[in-house]
C-alpha cells in the first residue's frame, strides 16, 4: 500500500533519501515475515541489538497474527507505568534539585 516512488526514495543512496515510518516497518515485518533487525541494517549480534526484539514480529513458532499481537500488547501493558509510578515520578519532578539527588542516592 506505499507509493513505488516512496519505496524508491527509501532506496535511494544519492538524492533525496527519506525512511520508512515505524508503522511502514511494522508493517513490512508482518507482511513479509522479515525480522525489524533486517530492515533496520544494525549488527549481526544479537547482544549489540536485544531491545529490538519485539514480542510477535520475531516469533517463528507463531503464525498467526492474533497471537502476536496479543503478546505484544502484553508486553506493552508491562511497560506502561501504574498509577503508583506515575504518582512517585510527579512528586520527584516536582522536588529541587538537592531532594532529587537523595532520592537517587537513596535508590542505589
Amino acid at each position: 500500500g506505499v507509493d513505488r516512488s516512496v519505496v524508491l526514495a527509501w532506496l535511494d543512496r544519492e538524492g533525496k533519501r527519506c525512511y520508512p515510518s515505524l508503522d511502514n516497518l511494522i508493517d513490512l515485518c508482518l507482511k513479509t515475515g522479515t525480522e525489524l533487525e533486517f530492515l533496520l541494517d544494525v549488527a549481526t549480534n544479537p547482544q549489540e541489538h536485544q531491545q529490538l526484539k519485539l514480542p510477535g514480529l520475531t516469533s517463528e513458532e507463531e503464525s498467526d497474527l492474533g497471537v502476536s499481537l496479543e503478546l505484544l500488547q502484553a508486553e506493552l501493558n508491562r511497560l506502561i507505568p501504574t498509577e503508583q509510578e506515575l504518582e512517585l515520578l510527579r512528586r520527584f519532578r516536582a522536588c529541587d534539585g538537592e531532594n532529587r539527588k537523595l532520592i537517587i542516592q537513596l535508590m542505589g
